[in-house]
């Protein structure tokens, strides 16, 4: 909490905005890996205390997303989220949760695109052609998102 808070503090003297986890989501993400039994979903009753504490501009929270591409139909926890809408105080939270999510992690999936790439025969892995095939794979994952979350023309 206590470093959070510095974050915050730091960030607002410069007009940063900050993204705050409450947490633990299973899954990689950069080189820490937890598995499902040490993944810990956001506590209802330390939302309002950690948000007011911390004021953070908006609040990531662990309701059964993960930070890897699924192998089944994940479970996620609706019920926690309104739960926690309504304990939260930062408008964006509420607004996310009202449209159900407004943001969407997409790094593991254009990360994946990559991998396949990489794993097509040798000679169509020519080194110059890295950095152009990973923007082209990012931005045909990013477009499909897009439409599928509705987000086209929205800010």
């Amino acid at each position: 909490m206590a470093t959070v808070v510095e974050v915050v503090r730091f960030c607002q003297r410069y007009g940063v905005s900050v993204e705050a986890e409450l947490g633990r989501l299973g899954g990689q993400e950069d080189d820490v890996q937890l598995d499902a039994a040490a993944s810990q979903l956001t506590d209802l009753e330390a939302t309002a205390q950690f948000v007011t504490r911390s004021e953070p501009d908006s609040l990531a929270v662990a309701s059964g997303s993960a930070h890897r591409l699924y192998r089944g139909m994940p479970h996620l926890d609706f019920t926690r989220l309104a739960a926690i809408c309504q304990r939260g105080t930062i408008p964006q939270v509420r607004e996310a949760i009202a449209l159900v999510s407004s943001k969407v992690c997409m790094a593991t999936e254009c990360a994946d695109t990559l991998k396949r790439y990489f794993k097509n025969p040798p000679e169509a892995n020519a080194l110059r052609q890295y950095m152009t095939v990973g923007k082209q794979t990012r931005r045909e994952v990013i477009a499909e998102k897009i439409g599928l979350c509705g987000s086209a023309g929205r800010v």
